[in-house]
């Protein structure tokens, strides 16, 4: 009898291993999903100072401390400041910078100052485009300046390089660094109406005397009050004090105002003899008609400049919103009506009126010592005396 092989466990089935799903997709950060890339220039590869141009933020780290419900202190977060627009960072030389700038130098050597130390420096409201071409110069990099400037400036926007690059020289007192390029950078330049601000700061910066007077004179025409009491353009657009010279729209305001107060008294004592009770008419031989010359001339005058500026015998002086340029115009314009166009010539006083207004609107001297001074030191370091603009003013 054989026997029977003992009883095998069964073999046991090997344990699958556990589900393991993929990791979820990252977050893609809101922050920058959408920014460009900002731009890095090394001009010195030893340079131990980066500035961050524009709206940039700093690579450093910057930390706030939060508070909860009961105001107190509860942890530290990052903080970080979305840019409203693309800068750049420039990786320059602290000496090389010092040199090239009075303004920079005290900035690095005074000790009381963050910056002094600081491996990096904000510059937010410095425009990126200009202050990389400044650098640039100072770092003896001349093969990358432009020869030419206001020609490709030639379709004109606000903020032109030749703008941006006169308030940075103005703001550092740099204009020695661009004295060798400046002829070519403004050869082809004239002012343009629209134009007047910025035109005026470029002249203020590099010393172009006259044609700094000339767009002073063109304000003091040009400029009126808005409907907030506001000095506005020709095209409406308020004027900034933030940018233009010290001093220049106050004093352009200061002559505006005392010429149209000549020209209101003038108009006044024009009116004043036919409101006085003095009959003005020597033509007519019986008085009913010379009465009647008077009125229409009296109403004429008043009419007309109401019409065209709306100059009121009763008008305070300081309501005049109009341009110095509209005042006078209206004047030369002024349509006289008398009893007999043939035999009252005498009477018709629009010519006698315009040749009166014309010799109290004696424009004074437009700049102050302070702003002569200025301008010839300028021209004396850009060499600007010499420039020779092929355009003048458009007016």
């Amino acid at each position: 009898m054989s026997r029977s092989p003992p009883p095998t466990s069964p073999t046991p089935t090997p344990a699958s291993p556990p589900l393991t799903l993929p990791p979820p997709p990252p977050v893609p950060n809101n922050e920058n999903i959408f920014r460009p890339k900002v731009q890095h220039h090394v001009l010195d590869d030893e340079g131990e100072l980066t500035l961050l141009v524009g709206a940039v933020e700093s690579s450093l780290t910057t930390r706030r401390s939060s508070l909860n419900s009961e105001n107190t202190a509860q942890t530290d977060e990052k903080v970080r400041v979305k840019p409203k627009i693309v800068g750049c960072s420039i990786q320059v030389s602290r000496r090389t910078m010092a040199l090239s700038s009075p303004v920079w130098r005290a900035m690095f050597q005074a000790s009381k100052w963050a910056e002094s130390a600081s491996k990096e420096i904000a510059l937010p409201d410095d425009d990126p485009e200009a202050l990389l071409l400044l650098m640039r110069i100072s770092h003896l990099q001349f093969d990358m300046v432009p020869k030419i400037i206001a020609k490709q400036d030639a379709i004109r926007a606000p903020g032109s390089l030749c703008y941006r690059l006169a308030l940075l020289c103005d703001k550092y007192d740099c204009v020695n660094l661009v004295t060798p390029w400046l002829r070519g950078w403004l050869d082809g330049w004239s002012p343009q109406p629209n134009f007047v601000i910025e035109d005026l700061f470029i002249c203020w910066t590099f010393g172009i005397k006259d044609t700094f007077k000339r767009l002073m004179v063109d304000l003091v025409l040009q400029s009126r009050l808005n409907s907030d009491g506001e000095l506005v353009g020709r095209d409406g657009g308020r004027l900034n004090s933030e940018f233009t010279p010290p001093g220049a729209l106050q004093r352009v305001e200061e002559i505006r105002r005392t010429a149209l107060r000549n020209i209101n008294t003038t108009c006044r004592s024009y009116m004043d003899k036919y409101t006085k009770g003095n009959t003005q008419c020597r033509y007519a031989n019986a008085e009913p008609y010379r009465k009647v010359c008077d009125a229409a001339v009296f109403g004429s005058l008043v009419m007309g400049l109401y019409e065209y500026v709306s100059l009121h015998p009763t008008a305070d002086d300081e309501e005049a919103d109009h341009s110095l340029e509209d005042v006078q115009n209206a004047i030369g314009n002024l349509k006289i009506y008398t009893a007999s166009v043939d035999s009252h010539p005498s009477c018709d006083i629009a010519r006698q009126l315009k040749t009166a207004c014309d010799k109290v609107v004696k424009l004074p001297q437009f700049l102050t010592d302070g702003q002569i001074e200025h301008l010839t030191k300028q021209a004396a370091r850009c060499g600007s005396n010499e420039f020779n603009l092929r355009k003048q003013v458009e007016r």
